[in-house]
């Protein structure tokens, strides 16, 4: 299911490092002296997206999920390496 919110909905990641990459956009994106509404407009709009695409990172227990299933994947695909 996908969710847009349009800016109205903050949706938050599940994991260790939230806070850091927030902080990280926000202070990327901030505002600049002189900006004008429309740099403005599109400065949030960046920021919005840059917090938005923190939501792809797995969480650990995600990552670690991940890393299994390369393994397994990895070992059909050179058999070799399942025998060490």
């Amino acid at each position: 299911m996908v969710l847009l919110s349009f800016g109205k909905i903050l949706l938050r990641t599940n994991d260790e490092t939230r806070k850091q990459r927030n902080a990280s956009c926000k202070e990327f994106w901030k505002a600049v002296p002189a900006e004008s509404t429309s740099d403005k407009k599109e400065r949030k709009n960046q920021e919005l997206l840059c917090r938005y695409a923190a939501l792809g990172h797995p969480n650990r227990q995600g990552a670690i999920v991940y890393a299994e299933t390369i393994s397994e994947q990895l070992k059909t695909i050179f058999p070799v390496l399942s025998s060490k």
